[in-house]
């Protein structure tokens, strides 16, 4: 799909200034008036996938010791299996008892916990190429709805997770590359001098070195790999040329992608600051009587209230994790449509006039000089409205009439 320059006409001329304020705006606005677009922002905000972990010890020390290990499963497995003739043999997991429910419990759970996972990063790549198609169509002044929204998703779904994985072997490629380079001449110094002054000098430096590698390398990888996804989806590129591209644009929009990334780092700090207050704030409300109640020795009716205060403390975090992961996706789409020169980001460098046009804007200056000039080609008409004849006419006029 296309996303012309529509409304914004001569708003996008190389002439005006890339806005902030605007961008800011914009993004809030998008944002808040299109709040469908929530259940996707909660996934790219990483509302959920922060939730997901998984302990590794799943009992006491009396649980484990009634499940058999690994060999223990093995052996009674194959044992099973000789006495039967391999007819009916069935892993400990699976059989009746103690341990073999316990084991079916735990393979259960994990299968339950793997297709979850699944589930979530489906749901975070559908959601990267529905919010990007959404927010750019409506900043176009297009409708958007739900399902559009989805749709966009799914038909984008195989290239993004592609790209995405594209980039993640490009960023582990410039990890193993920043590491080998800082970490290289520090081992040979350690394994060639015993003297410890020296030891300490090559760690300082390499590790300063260290230090301003990664900021010089993965700040610009990390701009890229937001500029990359709207690529893919708004412009239409292929998974590899939309990394080239949104390189590309970086480069010819250096300072103003510096800039944009600087004023996401602060916001985020800023939304991250407000909402631990404010949650914290609905924890100690929502959670306070729980907690003090389970202190106070009313086990049944701590837990009860805990309960009830987490499910009502889950909601408020879950919608400001929506709201605030779908404005700052919305922030870098739109950031991506301005640097491009396809979005409504521009504002006069000066406030010389430009010269009139055809729009709706034209005041009555414009339309005198028009009437100015059409008047200035017409001929000279006499009192009774008939033209007055040229020279060239007048003699054959006052020719004497047949």
């Amino acid at each position: 799909m296309d996303y012309p320059q529509g409304p914004y006409g001569e708003r996008n001329s190389p002439e005006r200034r890339f806005s902030y304020g605007e961008l800011m705006k914009s993004a809030l606005r998008i944002s808040w008036r299109n709040k469908f677009l929530w259940f996707f922002g909660l996934f790219v905000g990483g509302g959920l996938t922060s939730n997901l972990n998984f302990p590794t010890n799943l009992g006491g020390g009396q649980q484990d010791q009634e499940v058999p290990g690994l060999d223990q499963l093995f052996s009674s497995t194959m044992q099973n299996a000789s006495s039967t003739g391999f007819s009916g043999a069935l892993p400990l997991g699976l059989q009746s008892g103690p341990g073999g429910g316990t084991i079916a419990l735990i393979i259960g759970a994990v299968i339950l916990a793997l297709v979850l996972v699944l589930a979530v990063i489906a749901l975070i790549i559908i959601s990267q190429g529905g919010l990007a198609s959404s927010v750019a169509a409506i900043d176009g002044g297009e409708e958007r709805r739900f399902g559009q929204t989805w749709r966009a998703g799914l038909s984008n779904f195989w290239r993004v997770l592609l790209q995405a994985i594209l980039l993640f072997l490009i960023g582990v490629g410039l990890f193993v590359a920043v590491a080998a380079i800082v970490g290289l001449p520090v081992l040979f110094t350690f394994l060639l001098s015993q003297s410890v002054g020296l030891r300490v000098a090559m760690s300082v430096i390499f590790g300063i070195v260290g230090v301003l590698l990664f900021i010089a390398i993965f700040v610009p990888f990390a701009i890229v790999s937001q500029l990359a996804v709207r690529e893919l989806v708004v412009g239409r590129s292929g998974v590899a040329a939309s990394i080239g591209g949104a390189y590309g644009l970086f480069r010819r929009n250096f300072g103003r992608s510096l800039l944009v990334w600087l004023l996401n780092i602060g916001l985020k700090i800023a939304v991250g600051i407000a909402t631990l207050i404010v949650l914290g704030l609905a924890g100690l409300i929502l959670l306070g009587p729980g907690i003090a109640a389970g202190l106070s020795g009313a086990t049944t009716t701590g837990i009860a209230l805990g309960i009830v205060g987490g499910v009502l403390f889950l909601l408020p975090a879950l919608l400001v994790s929506a709201a605030t992961g779908t404005y700052f996706h919305s922030y870098w789409t739109l950031a991506y449509l301005r640097l491009n020169g396809t979005g409504g980001a521009a504002v006069p460098v000066s406030s010389t006039p430009s010269p009139p046009s055809d729009s709706a804007h034209r005041g009555e200056g414009s339309e005198q000089r028009r009437g100015q000039q059409t008047a200035m080609l017409r001929r000279p008409e006499d009192e009774q409205g008939r033209q007055e004849p040229t020279d060239e006419e007048k003699p054959r006029n006052d020719a004497p009439r047949r």
